[in-house]
């Protein structure tokens, strides 16, 4: 997940620095922070080439707008990240971030986290990957009830906005064979045509 992080009003004492490229891999929740000048695609073109010599994603989720909105994840790193921030500031005495942002992000990946009940460094090492997988992701320990069962037909239900009539149809005319059942929380079932 990717953001970009406005660091305006302090962009005079970081070298005309405005915003800093954030990053968090879902998985491991190892971060990265990157000093950009500004917004244009260039730009953060070149911070996430920074990222990517260290490691390559699978996937980058970002948003649909002009830049990235914020995730759960990411702006709970993005906080913490402040905080230290804000922190390093009152004993400095200065808004200096670009000098320190390296420091701060080495000790948050070497800080132990609460959903993976190990420190990001450590989930990154392919090593603790079944034990990063456990810790995040718990065997279901409930089956719950199902609606519906491998084989059934059905209809989907139609997305409606709050200013769609009651009487339109709340219900696809087109039906589809339920081909699996997931057992996740809430139940998930897969269709085919």
């Amino acid at each position: 997940q990717a953001d970009l992080v406005e660091m305006i009003p302090y962009a005079k004492e970081n070298k005309g620095i405005r915003y800093m490229l954030t990053c968090i891999d879902v998985f491991s929740k190892y971060a990265w922070a990157i000093p950009i000048k500004n917004k244009t695609g260039e730009e953060v073109a070149d911070a996430f080439e920074q990222i990517f010599k260290e490691r390559i994603p699978a996937n980058i989720q970002t948003d649909l707008g002009k830049e990235f909105y914020n995730s759960k994840l990411l702006k709970g790193f993005n906080r913490t990240l402040k905080e230290k921030m804000w922190k390093y500031f009152s004993e400095m005495g200065n808004h200096i971030w670009i000098d320190v942002i390296d420091d701060l992000v080495l000790n948050y990946n070497n800080s132990v986290h609460r959903s993976i009940k190990m420190t990001p460094v450590k989930a990154s090492s392919k090593d603790n990957e079944s034990k990063v997988a456990t810790n995040l992701y718990p065997p279901l320990k409930k089956v719950y009830k199902t609606k519906f069962k491998e084989g059934d037909m059905v209809k989907i239900r139609k997305y409606k906005t709050p200013f769609e009539k009651g009487y339109k149809q709340n219900f696809t005319t087109e039906i589809f064979k339920v081909v699996k059942v997931r057992q996740t929380k809430p139940v998930t079932y897969e269709i085919e045509d």
